[in-house]
Parts: C-alpha cells; structure tokens; sequence
C-alpha cells in the first residue's frame, strides 16, 4: 500500500546509497540530497539546494517518494520519469530505498601528475631544519623535563639560540622523549620547535588555492623546492551555492551556515591533504608549513570571519592585512607546531589568491604593458603600465567551469573543449581525452558561440535563429541548439539559449572589467604587449576564437599566453620563501583597486561587451 509523502513511517527505514555502499537509517521523511550529503558523500549542488542547477541526478529504486515537482516533468524526459530518475534536492523520501548516484552527479577530486600542469622551478628560503636529538630523556639520574634539554641540546650542538615550543607540539615532545631513550628528530622553523618524530621525516609544506569552485593542493618539499603531488577537487561549499554572492547571502540569512561553510572547506582541505601526502607514503604530521590563498570571501568563510561588510557595499572585509594562523586553531591536520601563512587581501574582492598569480605571471614588469586575467566564477583582472597595477574583480559566476549550463562540466575528461562548423554545416568537436562527450567546458562554449556566429545560427544579441537545421524547441518551447547527438555511449549534449545568456553575461562582465582598467590608464588594445591567461579555462581557449566573441582585446595572437593554475603555483612560491612572502606585501601595497559595481560607466560597457561582436565596447580608445 501506498503511503503519502507527509505520512509519518511506521518504523525505522533504510537508504542505501550505491555505488558507495552506504546505508543511513531514518525515523521520519528526509530531504534526499540532506540525507547523501550527511553521509559524506560528495554530491554535486551547484545552485546550493534550490533546485535549479540539474546537477543532483540521481535514480531511485522505491515508491516511497513525493511524486515528480513540475520542474522535474519539465526537465526530466518520459524515459527518465519512468525509470525513477529524479533531482536530489526536490525528492523526499519516507520508506525503504536503493538511491544510485552516477558519477556526473558527484564532486570529483583527482591526483594529477605534474607532467600535466605548468610549474616554475622554486627556490627556497625558510628556516625549517629537521635535526637529530638525542640523550635526553628525563631519568632518576637527570630529572630535567624534556623541553629544557633539548633546548640545551641544539643550543650546544647546533647553537641554535632560544628553543620553545607551543602546547601541541610540547605534548608530543614529552610523549616521544618519555617513550625513546634514543635518538628522536626534532623539526623546526628557526628556533620553534614543529613536532617530534621517532625516525627522520620530511619536510612537506601545503599550498592550497581555496578557489570559489575548485580547491587546487601542491605537496612539496619545503627544503628542495621540489613539487611532489598535486590534486584539483570540487570544494564543496557548492553544496551552499555556486557563486560568492550565494554563499554570503547563506550566512546572512542563517549565520549557523557560516560555521558549516567554514568546517567544509576546512573538511575538504584536511581530506586533500591526507590524500597527497598518501599518494606518497607520508603521514600529514610531516606538513610543517601552509599556505592558503583565496579571494576575500573565501579567505573570510575559511577563517571564520564576519562576512557581512563583504555582503554590502562598500565590501570592506574584517581584515585585510597577512596571518599566519596556529594549524590547531583552524582544525587543519598538520604537524602540531604548524602554522599556515595567509597573505594579504587587496580590497573588495581582490584576495591573496590574486597576488599569488601575479607573482607567478611575473608581476610587477615595468618593461611591458601587460593584462593579466584569471578566469574563474569571480575573475580578476589586472593591468601594469610601467609603475602603476591597476586591478577589478568581476562577478563571472560558473559558466567558464561548467556552471548553470544545461550541459556544463569541468575541463576534464569527456569535457568538450573546441567546437568548428563546416560551411556545409558538419558540427566537429574537440574532446578532452578523446572520448565519448559528456558535456561542455568554458572553452568548448566560447569556441561554439564564435563558430554559431560566424555561420549565421546566432545573431550579434546571442538570439537563436531557428531556422537553422541545428536549432530545435525545447519542450519548454525555448530554442536549443544541438551540439551532440546522443549515441551508445553519451546522452546528447544542448546549447540552450538561457546558456547562451549565463555565458554573455559573464564574458561581458571580464570585458567590461578590462575596458575600464584600459580607459583608467588611457590605454587601447593595441598598447598591450600581452596578455596572460590563468586557469584551466585558459590553457583549452582559443584565443583567436575568444577575440572573435569579443572576451578578450583584439591583439596579436602570439602576445597571448596561458600560464595554467598560476594562482596555485604563487601559493606555492610563498609557501617556500620568505622572500616572496614579503614581496606579496610591497605587491598589495601597490595596487589600485577598480569596483566595478560603483564604476559609473560599467553598466554602458556592460551592455556593449555582451555582444557577439569582436569589438567588445565603443567607448572611449576602445
């Protein structure tokens, strides 16, 4: 017999997640994306639980759900209905179940090697030392406690002046010497004792680009420079939104959201972490140093700040200056002693993440006028003519990552990542790893609106002209455009015209931000000596394309480089050196800072970027 959605179950009743092999127990109904995300399971949530985004697809085993929502009959096709596919975050469930989640409905996290990613070689500066100790234990003979030998100790061997340690790594110090009469290894950063160990360790450090959409982590060895594994991972704050405005909008609205964005981020950090150091044969307790870069409304969430002066504007933050926080006091798992640098936050949304990649793009060069954009769901913008950087953050949003796309996905396998059109019409595709297509990424969707144009499917508003052979009505009625048929081993893949908006939305958004940067130092297109591309959008793009939507500024295609995730390998600069730490600092103090929300000629640049026309404004040398 049937039971109602609202009716309360007789008994305890199971889901049981697959593939995972997970199974929760419940006493009353259950919103079906609280109950995977409750069990640690990564599931994809891109408009924050609102029902919007499609990207929580999962399939059902059970008649003990609320019947279809009009979106879902909307969105889903009859075979999908039938077969029990549903949306996470729309579906309640009050009885016994199997729920199956499909891969594309999961947050992916992947160990890269780093013959796939650009890294500059680094040279360290720091004070770590990892030293041999030894006699010093406490005995009847010699009842002096563990800290003040060893201080002896380094002192008279090393000569190392003024040794002491903070609590957390003072109880593993007199734990170690009390169980070890014979040699330990001591880490240090100059005279602060880190940890203890019983056999010699290696000096790790963790660089992390905390990015809106994706968290970036890089093992290396703090005393070689040398980079030992990287990995790029959904963060899983997507689960509250995926953009910052969302987010913040969460905490303002319920600030208990606050403390859980802050322990999900610092969740994934602690997971990422211990898969590197893994991947390795490391323990995470030989991590004696991080360093943590982010955007302001990250850098805020991750540390537990107040987001509210970030919210409104004028978007003044709660602090702006560098920290170096105890590891312990943010719940990061790190050797006891451990610290993790936090440079500074430049102003608006303008965060250390920014000044790592315009270090590693070799900021500042007084010798070139040069662009420097790092696209993502807020990208930054910076502009160098000779003494002066000027810099602007643009609210992008997702859909240079794969977000609010019908199709969207991530740069990464099955990713589609270049689109031609034949004069007779054949549609040719570019698909990372040469596989079935499972989807579009930023540059895929660039790629396809430059072919759409120029063979007339699209008008220079971005409207659909359906009378295209590959222009179809949607069931909604909409137009769409069919990029990919469905075949044995992929579903079809559609570029709908509320796609279409979402992308020139935010391709306007980057190029209303760079015009401005441009009329602020008087400067046209053709004053640039280059421009440099971060992020994975960056190393698929093609840039003659992009120039032909009018993303970037019409110049000479060899002025154009990428640098791949150069807000990452910054990171990784300041993680080893003292030095560039410190040239952080003179970099923030530097910048000008453009807000472009107050600009008042951006929204009149705004409306003219957002066209499919290679000229991006027609304001002033522009």
């Amino acid at each position: 017999m049937e039971r109602s959605p609202t009716a309360q179950p007789d008994n305890e009743f199971w889901i049981r997640i697959e593939p995972q092999g997970i199974q929760v127990s419940c006493d009353t109904p259950r919103l079906l994306s609280k109950i995977i995300q409750e069990a640690g399971i990564p599931l994809k949530s891109g408009c924050g639980g609102h029902g919007i985004c499609k990207q929580c697809l999962v399939r059902l085993t059970t008649e003990y759900l609320n019947p279809p929502s009009d979106f879902e009959q909307r969105t889903l096709t009859a075979r999908q209905l039938s077969q029990v596919w549903r949306f996470a975050c729309r579906t309640m469930i009050f009885g016994d179940t199997r729920v199956f989640i499909p891969e594309d409905s999961l947050i992916e996290h992947q160990i890269k090697s780093f013959d796939d990613i650009e890294v500059l070689p680094l040279i360290p500066e720091n004070n770590f030392k990892i030293l041999p100790v030894y006699g010093c234990s406490p005995s009847p003979g010699n009842p002096i406690p563990a800290l003040e030998q060893v201080a002896v100790f380094l002192k008279e061997k090393y000569h190392i002046q003024g040794v002491n340690a903070e609590l957390p790594a003072l109880k593993n110090l007199g734990t170690m010497h009390h169980k070890n009469d014979s040699k330990v290894w001591i880490a240090l950063n100059h005279n602060q004792i880190i940890n203890t160990y019983g056999s010699k360790p290696r000096a790790l450090g963790l660089a992390v680009d905390v990015g809106t959409t994706k968290l970036a982590g890089f093992l290396l060895d703090l005393k070689t420079g040398d980079y030992l594994a990287h990995e790029d991972t959904t963060n899983p704050q997507t689960l509250y939104g995926d953009d910052l405005m969302s987010r913040l909008s969460a905490v303002l609205s319920d600030p208990v959201a606050g403390q859980a964005l802050q322990d999900t981020v610092i969740k994934a950090i602690n997971n990422l972490a211990a898969r590197l150091c893994e991947s390795n044969g490391f323990e995470t307790n030989q991590i004696l140093d991080l360093c943590l870069v982010g955007n302001p409304a990250m850098h805020h969430l991750m540390l537990g700040l107040p987001i509210r002066g970030l919210a409104l504007s004028p978007f003044v933050g709660a602090c702006s200056r560098s920290l170096d926080v105890a590891t312990h006091q943010l719940g990061l798992i790190a050797a006891p002693g451990a610290y993790a640098h936090i440079p500074p936050v430049v102003a608006g949304f303008i965060g250390g993440d920014h000044l790592a990649f315009l270090l590693a793009a070799g900021f500042p060069d007084n010798s070139s006028v040069t662009l420097g954009i790092d696209i993502g769901t807020n990208t930054e913008i910076a502009l160098q003519l000779k003494d002066q950087i000027v810099c602007c953050s643009a609210a992008s949003g997702p859909a240079f990552e794969g977000g609010r796309l019908s199709h969207g996905v991530r740069a990464a396998q099955g990713a589609i990542s270049g689109v031609t059109i034949d004069a007779d019409g054949k549609i040719n595709l570019s698909v990372i790893g040469n596989c079935a297509p499972r989807g579009i990424c930023g540059s895929g969707i660039i790629a396809a609106l430059y072919e759409m144009r120029i063979n007339r499917i699209l008008d220079k508003r971005g409207r659909l002209n359906e009378a295209s052979k590959h222009v179809h009505d949607s069931k909604n009625g909409k137009p769409r455009f069919l990029l990919s048929p469905s075949d044995d081993f992929s579903g079809p893949v559609w570029i709908t015209q509320d796609d279409i908006d979402q992308v020139l939305l935010a391709k306007g958004a980057i190029r209303a931000g760079i015009n401005i940067l441009l009329d602020d130092l008087n400067l046209a297109p053709s004053d640039l000596n280059r421009i440099i591309l971060a992020g994975a959008f960056g190393s698929f793009l093609n840039v003659e394309k992009a120039m032909g939507v009018g993303l970037l500024p019409p110049i000479q295609v060899a002025k154009v480089s990428a640098i791949g995730n150069a807000a990452g390998t910054g990171a990784a600069m300041m993680l080893v050196s003292i030095t560039v730490r410190q040239k952080s600092l003179d970099l923030a103090a530097m910048i000008k800072h453009k807000e472009l929300a107050s600009h008042p000629k951006f929204h009149r640049h705004l409306a003219c970027a957002m066209m499919l026309n290679k000229a991006g404004c027609e304001y002033g040398k522009n």
